[in-house]
């Protein structure tokens, strides 16, 4: 089975979405968790453990739409949460959302996409 280490954690993620303790090998089902200082959304961190090794084609497997996001300038961005990334880049949150639902690009020049 493909795991995807977590770093400064004793936590890995597989190939099917699942977050796992690495020692107990028993699945996390929190929605959400505590590293150090931070706490973090159990999604949220399973997508970026996703992205850093490179497997975007794994965000399929997460059961929380996952979008990817490109600026006018060609950037590229993902998120859980198109309302919180609309609100930080002060983007209207409904035309976004109609974006990726109709594959169109915002007047804004923004592109969305859902990936799942």
């Amino acid at each position: 089975m493909e795991e995807f280490s977590i770093p400064n954690t004793q936590m890995v993620v597989d190939h099917h979405g699942n977050l796992y303790d690495y020692h107990s090998h028993s699945i996390i089902t929190s929605e959400v968790i505590r590293i150090g200082d931070h706490t973090i959304r159990t999604k949220a961190l399973i997508a970026n453990t996703y992205l850093s090794h490179g497997r975007v084609d794994l965000l399929k497997r997460i059961d929380k739409p996952v979008y990817l996001i490109i600026s006018p300038n060609g950037a590229k961005y993902y998120s859980l949460n198109l309302a919180e990334f609309s609100r930080e880049h002060g983007l209207p949150v409904e035309n976004m959302y109609k974006a990726a639902q109709k594959g169109y690009q915002t007047r804004e020049g923004w592109k969305v996409e859902s990936l799942n």
